[in-house]
């Protein structure tokens, strides 16, 4: 009985090792794009994606979206990065994604808006979201070029989770609130 205790508790530490192993072989960056096609007209879904405020109404994964700082907002704390100063922040929570800070550092309307993660976290990176028009309405494109910094987590996400689950639950979640069920499609990104 002893034998094979010591067997099991040297198997989880082997397996634990193992990922540590991996996640150190693995790229701290990763790129993953998603896109999805709507009936609405880009108008309508640029509006839908630049009002962060009211994305807990249609994201599943959010149950609030505060602008940090403006008449009274969520405060933005820890945040030590000079280049985040002065930029349109909002404070985003849900159980799912537990509570994050998004800062606004590129606003190009009606075509593509840049959101950067704030600090602090075992992950990071942007999201950049690309309008079009598409025939019969239009495109949303997400592109995640996220950096994922502690080794177990790089292997969690890259062969457990997936890179696509946040931008394809927006994006289905995004459809459904134009009353559209939405497939969303995985590009593969340039030079990946």
């Amino acid at each position: 009985m002893r034998r094979w205790l010591l067997y099991g508790l040297l198997s989880v530490v082997g397996l634990a090792l193992l990922a540590i192993g991996v996640g150190f072989l693995l790229p701290v960056d990763h790129q993953a794009v998603s896109r999805a096609d709507f009936t609405q007209p880009d108008s309508a879904v640029w509006a839908a994606v630049r009002d962060m405020g009211r994305y807990p109404e249609w994201w599943s994964d959010l149950e609030s979206a505060e602008r940090a700082g403006a008449g009274g907002g969520a405060a933005v704390a820890g945040e030590a990065d000079p280049a985040l100063a002065g930029l349109e922040t909002w404070v985003q929570s849900g159980p799912r994604v537990g509570t994050l800070m998004i800062h606004i550092e590129e606003d190009d309307p009606p075509r593509r808006l840049v959101t950067r993660i704030g600090e602090g976290l075992p992950f990071g990176g942007r999201w950049i979201y690309e309008v079009e028009p598409a025939p019969g309405g239009s495109r949303l494109t997400i592109t995640e070029a996220g950096e994922i910094y502690n080794p177990v987590f790089r292997v969690v996400s890259r062969f457990l989770l997936g890179y696509h689950g946040t931008m394809d639950s927006y994006l289905r979640d995004l459809g459904r609130h134009f009353g559209q069920e939405v497939v969303p499609e995985h590009v593969v990104a340039a030079g990946g």
